[in-house]
């Protein structure tokens, strides 16, 4: 959630950086450090994707962009993670993503969560005279 409201407040440029950096380093924090060059990379193309595709259809856009954002998201954490196996000895390429497929639902519902919640802050914000002064945009 806060990866795409950070791009649609931030726009593409500054939106993928804080949204790519700060979850790297919170997985560097929290002992996940494998995941830091797959987080920074997907974080950063989820915020990619909200911020160009909010700029495209404006504020009707927004659980548009949202879910969009959140594709990429999933499909990079299923493919990082099958690569992941793979290279570490779990077999053949194919029989570590079909494994990692097991991540995907996981990994839906949060999309589910970000999306709804992303938006609903969003709306939210709107009403705020700062938000109104700051982000005239959203």
């Amino acid at each position: 959630a806060v990866v795409i409201l950070g791009a649609w407040l931030l726009g593409p440029a500054y939106g993928a950086i804080a949204g790519g950096v700060g979850p790297a380093m919170a997985d560097l924090l929290s002992g996940y450090a494998v995941y830091v060059p797959a987080t920074l990379a997907i974080k950063a193309v989820m915020a990619l994707t909200a911020a160009y595709l909010y700029r495209t259809f404006g504020k009707k856009g927004l659980l548009l962009s949202a879910l969009a954002a959140e594709a990429p998201m999933v499909l990079g954490y299923w493919l990082f993670d099958g690569a992941l196996a793979a290279l570490s000895g779990g077999g053949s390429l194919g029989l570590c993503l079909m494994g990692s497929a097991a991540g995907i639902p996981s990994n839906l519902v949060q999309a589910a969560f970000g999306a709804a919640a992303s938006t609903l802050l969003a709306l939210a914000l709107r009403r705020s005279s700062y938000a109104q002064k700051h982000f005239p945009s959203l």
